[in-house]
């Protein structure tokens, strides 16, 4: 944040590599501005599956490549559910389910239930539970 406001900084995906296109005589791309050498694969240059760009692609948005968000916890995090059916009731982080929804286990009746709820009605529950 910068003066109680937040800003966005954009820092390139892969610094300083260039992703092209390579037909006949790649020992001619050596010999282009900016280029320090060229990743290679034992003794022919490293091939990246078109799959693979075209996923890279897909995720531009005005020339900036967005990466999915991290999950916003890791798996067996100890949570709390703050609203819901289940407010006040604690749980483990059980992985991510679509459209910005968690998995949690919770304790009820005995039992280990596995639910699904929004990822926004669930906080880190801290290691130390303070009054």
């Amino acid at each position: 944040m910068v003066r109680r406001r937040k800003t966005e900084i954009l820092v390139p995906l892969f610094p300083g590599y260039c992703f092209i296109l390579i037909q006949l005589q790649w020992h001619e791309a050596n010999m282009a501005p900016g280029v320090i050498r060229i990743l290679r694969d034992g003794d022919q240059p490293a091939h990246v599956p078109d799959a693979v760009i075209d996923g890279i692609r897909e995720r531009e948005v005005g020339g900036v490549v967005r990466l999915p968000k991290p999950p916003p916890f890791r798996s067996g995090d100890r949570v709390r559910v703050v609203r819901g059916p289940f407010e006040g009731h604690f749980g483990l982080y059980d992985g991510m389910a679509p459209h910005e929804r968690i998995f949690v286990l919770l304790s009820l009746f005995g039992a280990s239930i596995r639910t699904e709820m929004a990822e926004a009605d669930v906080v880190r529950r801290p290691a130390v539970e303070t009054p």
